[in-house]
């Protein structure tokens, strides 16, 4: 039976005395001086050469790979940041593209501090959706530890409610005068009385942002939204 993985011995192979011996010969048919260096110390040389010859390929090699690598260790991610368009209906958001062949290690976005929401659509494509307004700066590290950052100047980030004004009464109805920047969701206002019963708007005027309503005959809540989604809420209470 042949053992695996056992080298056979090479059957023409001489052993060192049989080697030294016709070495010897050699030299004296040649008439010149005899071998002083033992053949197995030129054996042991010659191997020792070879070992070292194939240390010095493999870090030759190394070296090579290093220097064929070297240019993805210095690459810079490139980012991309687009508004989406929501009519305005919402506050802003932002589309951002990183192109790059190198994996994103860590994305992230900060206003004064305060970390920004970012959402993941796809490799290397993401979603900010600011919460203030300031200088926002976003930055994006790849897997090879390179940074890019770039800053936006946020300034359409709405958290305010629409603002109280004024309210008159007109015969059985009443005038209610608001005001806010980004604009009244007039569609959208409701009134619920503390019975649970919703009431409908009379009619509203958008130049004047003037909504008209019924007047209560018992307590009322009315939401007045605005086109960011901030609600204002005005208790019409009934007078005796």
């Amino acid at each position: 039976m042949t053992l695996p993985f056992i080298k056979k011995k090479n059957p023409y192979e001489l052993d060192t005395a049989t080697t030294e011996q016709m070495l010897s010969n050699v030299f004296t048919l040649c008439e010149k001086a005899p071998n002083s260096v033992p053949l197995s110390v030129l054996i042991s040389y010659s191997n020792y050469r070879k070992e070292r010859y194939a240390l010095q390929r493999t870090v030759i090699i190394v070296i090579l790979l290093c220097f064929m690598l070297l240019p993805f260790f210095f690459v810079v991610p490139r980012i991309v940041v687009s508004m989406r368009d929501n009519n305005g209906r919402s506050n802003p958001e932002y589309d951002v593209s990183v192109t790059t062949r190198i994996p994103v290690s860590e994305i992230s976005a900060t206003i004064g501090g305060r970390t920004v929401p970012i959402y993941e659509l796809d490799s290397h494509d993401y979603v900010l959706r600011p919460n203030a307004n300031g200088d926002m700066t976003l930055s994006v590290t790849l897997l090879n530890r390179q940074l890019s950052s770039m800053e936006i100047t946020i300034s359409t980030v709405d958290n305010d409610a629409p603002v109280f004004l004024s309210a008159e009464m007109d015969a059985d109805q009443m005038n209610i005068y608001v005001s806010d920047e980004t604009g009244i969701d007039f569609e959208n206002i409701t009134l619920i009385d503390t019975d649970g019963n919703e009431h409908a708007l009379i009619r509203w005027n958008e130049i004047l942002d003037m909504i008209v309503v019924e007047y209560p005959t018992i307590e009322t809540d009315v939401r007045i939204p605005d086109l960011r989604g901030n609600v204002l809420l005005v208790r019409l209470t009934p007078t005796e």
